[in-house]
């Protein structure tokens, strides 16, 4: 059986594309059945978000991470925890990473400025992440880039700003 983790990159199984970023729907009505066929929810799938920031994105990330869990969502969490400084590339490899296995569908991460985070992210297979500083970024992002991995600037948005920018996402 096929998993979202299995590394089933660019493979179709019954009009359903399973990629690092997710799946790609070739027919809606073709996708719930061979997602179901091959032992995969569909919704569990898409319900799934890997999180990670630095030591500047901490508070951020608790509060998304909150709210996300309030929405239902089941968090990767790949740190970090606590204010002693650590590398963004640490912590934000291992969720994009995630994000190209296909683990989860979709990442969200943080440190101060939003841009060392975003390029580490790029620098995986299937990855588009995609630094968004308002909602109407994050649009565009998702509409017309396909992003799947949000970055955001820790230094530069309160919580209830960058929550926006998530539901947006």
């Amino acid at each position: 059986n096929a998993t979202i983790g299995s590394r089933a990159y660019d493979r179709v199984l019954d009009g359903v594309e399973l990629g690092g970023g997710g799946h790609r729907i070739h027919d809606p009505k073709v996708q719930q059945q061979g997602l179901a066929k091959h032992g995969i929810d569909a919704e569990e799938a898409k319900r799934r978000m890997a999180m990670a920031s630095d030591h500047r994105g901490v508070a951020l990330k608790r509060a998304l991470r909150e709210r996300l869990e309030q929405a239902g969502f089941e968090i990767l969490d790949f740190g970090t925890d606590g204010s002693a400084a650590v590398d963004y590339p640490d912590t934000a490899g291992p969720a994009a990473e995630a994000v190209s296995r296909g683990d989860a569908e979709r990442g969200i991460v943080i440190c101060g400025s939003g841009l060392g985070v975003s390029y580490t992210a790029n620098r995986f297979p299937h990855v588009r992440a995609a630094l968004a500083m308002d909602a109407s970024m994050a649009e565009m992002a998702r509409r017309h880039n396909d992003a799947n991995v949000l970055a955001l600037a820790a230094d530069r948005l309160a919580p209830d700003a960058a929550w926006k920018i998530v539901e947006t996402f």
